[in-house]
């Protein structure tokens, strides 16, 4: 899966809410996280059991996340 959580992260980390962590911690699926801004990286908690597969953080180009995070997605499905 390929998430762009996208201002989502500030707005967790302003309500001190871990509805979107509990949900990834309850997906069983391996994901791949993709931000333009390296401030705005979801954190994972040290206890998580289901931190992402990769962030990928490219600083103002999602263009070219979203690129290198579907190469990484594809070489999953290929192995």
């Amino acid at each position: 899966m390929l998430l762009d959580p996208g201002e989502i992260n500030q707005q967790l980390q302003t309500h001190q809410d871990s509805e979107l962590g509990d949900t990834l911690e309850a997906l069983g699926t391996p994901y791949i996280e993709m931000q333009d801004d390296s401030e705005a990286a979801l954190e994972t908690a040290p206890a998580a059991g289901h931190a992402p597969l990769a962030t990928i953080v490219t600083n103002g180009d999602l263009n070219t996340s979203y690129r290198i995070a579907l190469g990484i997605a594809l070489r999953q499905l290929l192995h």
